[in-house]
């Protein structure tokens, strides 16, 4: 594959080729050009008060670079992981087998709609430390029948998301939708949020992001209130706590399951692709406005 590749740089095509990517950059360049003219401002009149963000997934991102890191270290050491990487999915399978380890939660979270294995709920209430978590995950991966270099790269992405620091080290501002709730907040709205996270990696990422988490006028984090999203008391409890009118809110995340609570509890509600989605969205709802 890689000599197909090489021969094929080689012919005269390239050239062509580099034109042509060449061109579809300038045009890209172009409408976005156009497209910036267009300047989005928060509506101060709007009915809405309220704005209660998701952070992972809406406002903070795990970095590629850390992925691929991740990745890459254990290949150097595993060469043979190369081929599980082609004909192995190693998500699903890493899963399943956290779906294994008995757990002390009675609740349900979801990632990409799908429950999350309930050890790691465990873990995102405070049931479970890091530590004891990331020990037991590693005993599971030691005990299971997958072939080492498998069984190395599991313990590589255990020892990554059970050890609090590399966790919140690993987090990065999703620009556009930090500079949206940067808006909003001088615009005079309420923001608030409502996030699935352990405490330990959580008192790090706070930390580490001050520029984020002061523009809030208030935090729940499961870790800290041994309950989480999707379970209505989670909602409630941001609700009571600061005495916010579920009809003045708007909710945004990026879990389905998260927004059909919200929505049930009469909280209008966003379910966040890109920041493009959650800015038509919230134009459509009249908290911003379009401006050329």
């Amino acid at each position: 594959m890689i000599s197909s590749t090489l021969k094929y740089l080689k012919r005269s095509k390239f050239i062509s080729l580099i034109f042509a990517i060449l061109g579809t950059l300038f045009i890209m360049a172009a409408t976005n050009q156009k497209q910036s003219k267009a300047v989005v401002i928060p509506v101060a009149e709007s009915s809405y008060k309220t704005i209660i963000f998701d952070l992972n997934g809406v406002l903070l991102s795990t970095t590629s670079t850390a992925k691929n890191y991740l990745i890459l270290h254990t290949l150097i050491t595993n060469p043979t992981l190369l081929y599980y990487l082609v004909n192995f999915d190693t998500k699903v399978e890493y899963f399943k087998l956290l779906h294994e380890i008995p757990a002390k939660a009675d609740s349900t979270m979801y990632h990409q709609s799908k429950p999350m294995p309930q050890i790691m709920v465990d873990w995102q209430t405070g049931l479970t430390t890091p530590e004891e978590l990331k020990n037991k995950v590693i005993a599971q991966i030691q005990g299971s029948t997958h072939p080492t270099p498998i069984q190395n790269l599991f313990i590589a992405i255990a020892e990554f998301m059970f050890s609090p620091q590399t966790l919140a080290d690993s987090q990065i501002p999703i620009n556009s939708m930090v500079r949206l709730a940067q808006k909003l907040k001088k615009s005079g709205y309420q923001l608030f949020a409502l996030s699935n996270w352990d405490s330990q990696s959580f008192e790090i990422l706070y930390k580490n992001h001050p520029e984020i988490f002061k523009l809030f006028d208030g935090i729940l984090i499961s870790g800290q209130e041994k309950i989480g999203k999707p379970s209505q008391e989670f909602y409630q409890a941001l609700l009571a706590k600061h005495n916010l009118n579920p009809s003045d809110c708007i909710f945004i995340d990026d879990e389905q399951q998260n927004i059909q609570t919200a929505q049930n509890l009469g909280i209008q509600s966003i379910l966040c692709h890109t920041s493009h989605n959650v800015i038509e969205e919230l134009i459509t709802l009249g908290v911003l406005t379009r401006q050329l």
